[in-house]
């Protein structure tokens, strides 16, 4: 069944953060794993992919965000440090959240993403 959000965060601390706003807008799948990321986005089908990119190797940044893109059509927010989220200009994301992380400017980044999407998905 398909999640509007999944999120990719290592840190308990981040991915609670992350989650109890996401769960305002519905169901959520949550990993700390890299490399479930692409699977449960095959599984949930998510509209919205926050991705905690400080977790997320340097050389395989661009890969996870653009099969996200492409293969899912999800829309992907950055999650990081200033100076990751620095880096990350080029991979296409259609958002940006610095860390630490304010709940209110979040909430509002999903909710524009998601009320896109889903009337590009037509959900």
């Amino acid at each position: 069944m398909p999640v509007p959000i999944l999120i990719l965060a290592t840190d308990p601390v981040v991915r609670e953060t992350l989650r109890r706003p996401a769960e305002e807008f519905g169901r959520v799948a949550t990993t700390h794993k890299p490399a479930l990321a692409i699977y449960l986005a095959a599984v949930h089908e998510p509209l919205v992919v926050v991705l905690d990119l400080d977790v997320v190797p340097h050389d395989g940044r661009s890969g996870l965000v653009s099969t996200l893109r492409a293969r899912f059509k999800a829309a992907v927010i950055g999650v990081g440090d200033r100076a990751t989220l620095r880096g990350a200009d080029g991979l296409g994301l259609a958002a940006m959240v610095a860390k630490p992380i304010d709940v209110g400017s979040f909430m509002v980044e999903l909710d524009r993403l998601l009320s896109e999407s889903a009337e590009t998905h037509g959900r």
